[in-house]
């Protein structure tokens, strides 16, 4: 009876310090935690700055390229004129081509920052791939680097100058990836049935539609870059070359405009993007 009391001091101090030990070690986790919420902030920030940051210098670059050609033209022309001769049709030609890669480059801006449903109207597809063609041939440099097999006679719905951006957006990055190792290959034609693909997005068509069928042979996705593609700020390219947000406008261009995008990719076969639009008729 007399160790009682002292026992019982002793059962208590252990008490106090199982509980002060425990109190010590839920301070240094919170501590932790915080401190790894604020590196995890910390790291977000960097990543928008990043973002924002390739996607400046990809806009900046468009812009020089386009000013740029009309710099030039602007020149060339004032001196033929000066001179007397008329205005030659490839000068004219260069103009009017930075004039349409600035509105389609405008167009995929607005692409992302306007949620409002965009004016459709009925267009040729083969008015899209020639205001395509057009744009390439002072962008890319290179005809033979890009070939077009394109349907006669095809009518769709959408917007041209949306659609013309999209499609640029596709052809270009697969010149990127096909460098050196063959030709674009784009062809659009008629089709019905439903939409395959390893990945799809945008409505599903129930009678026949168009596809615009951008493959190159230079390059492989996986399944996972696949589902990441399309996410705002992701790229495949790495930070000098690509800002992450051409493919966002892509699909958002899509959507929005009633056409539908898909994805095939193998290691046989390399990757093939298609932008598909409602067929409205056919010209015979």
């Amino acid at each position: 009876f007399v160790q009682g009391p002292l026992f019982l001091s002793l059962i208590r101090e252990d008490a106090d310090r199982e509980v002060l030990q425990a109190r010590e070690n839920l301070a240094r986790q919170e501590a932790s935690r915080a401190a790894e919420q604020r590196l995890q902030a910390m790291r977000l920030q960097t990543e928008k700055a990043e973002t924002i940051q390739n996607f400046s210098k990809g806009v900046v670059h468009d812009a020089n390229n386009i000013v740029g050609t009309l710099d030039l033209g602007y020149r060339e022309l004032s001196r033929e004129l000066k001179a007397g001769h008329t205005a030659r049709p490839e000068v004219l030609n260069l103009m009017g081509n930075a004039l349409d890669h600035a509105r389609v480059t405008i167009s995929g801006l607005v692409a992302l920052s306007d949620d409002s449903l965009p004016g459709l109207e009925a267009v040729t597809a083969e008015s899209l791939t020639d205001a395509v063609k057009g744009i390439l041939r002072y962008r890319v440099g290179d005809d033979d680097q890009v070939t077009f097999n394109v349907s006669a006679g095809l009518i769709v719905r959408t917007n041209p100058a949306l659609a013309t951006n999209a499609l640029l957006n596709l052809i270009q990055n697969a010149c990127e990836a096909s460098r050196g190792k063959g030709p674009v290959a784009v062809t659009v034609r008629a089709r019905d049935g439903e939409l395959g693909g390893d990945w799809r997005t945008g409505r599903q068509f129930d009678g026949r539609w168009v596809s615009f069928a951008i493959h190159n042979s230079g390059g492989h996705l996986s399944s996972d870059q696949i589902e990441r593609i399309f996410e705002p700020g992701y790229t495949t390219k790495g930070a000098q070359s690509g800002h992450g947000y051409g493919l966002l406008m892509v699909r958002k261009t899509a959507e929005r405009t009633g056409g539908a995008l898909m994805v095939e990719s193998s290691p046989q076969d390399g990757v093939t993007f298609y932008y598909c639009m409602p067929l409205l008729e056919e010209e015979q």
